[in-house]
């Protein structure tokens, strides 16, 4: 439902921008854009990465090696799974590291504070074993996928 939600919000600044683009003409839409476009490019898919990881990798892993193209909402599951697997794969991976290694006054920065709140509400900003934590938990659930992943083709198991 969220991940739904999220799509429908891509689309919706995706048409807006694109009309902007090709008419010159807002019609108002630079308020809407505004709203949309706040929280959702880092907020939003951190969000949706840390709550639905093993979900949406094992959905995307699944729909991505044995695809069925026959309509359209088979189209669009996998035009959603290789987006989960960008997101959790790969994006999730940079903004954790990103948050873990950046200086203290940095994560001070109400910027960064904004574009960043899922990964650093409730941790200590202090210690830097405790800014790693998110890393940490990308790594076990990435080991317990690629583990489900590698042995899936034994059928011995």
């Amino acid at each position: 439902m969220v991940l739904t939600f999220y799509l429908i919000k891509l689309t919706l600044v995706l048409l807006i921008s694109t009309y902007r683009l090709m008419t010159g003409n807002a019609l108002g839409g630079e308020y809407l854009l505004k709203i949309l476009t706040k929280n959702m490019f880092f907020k939003e898919p951190i969000i949706l990465g840390l709550e639905i990881f093993i979900e949406c990798v094992i959905s995307g892993y699944l729909t991505i090696t044995n695809p069925i193209l026959t309509s359209v909402g088979e189209w669009y599951s996998t035009i959603i799974a290789f987006y989960n697997i960008i997101i959790c794969v790969f994006l999730l991976p940079i903004f954790i590291l990103i948050v873990a290694c950046v200086k203290r006054s940095t994560l001070e920065n109400e910027t960064f504070k904004e574009m960043f709140e899922p990964l650093i509400q409730n941790l200590k900003l202090d210690s830097r074993k405790a800014r790693y934590y998110y890393l940490w938990y990308w790594l076990r659930r990435m080991i317990y996928i690629f583990i489900l992943v590698l042995f899936s083709y034994d059928p011995s198991l």
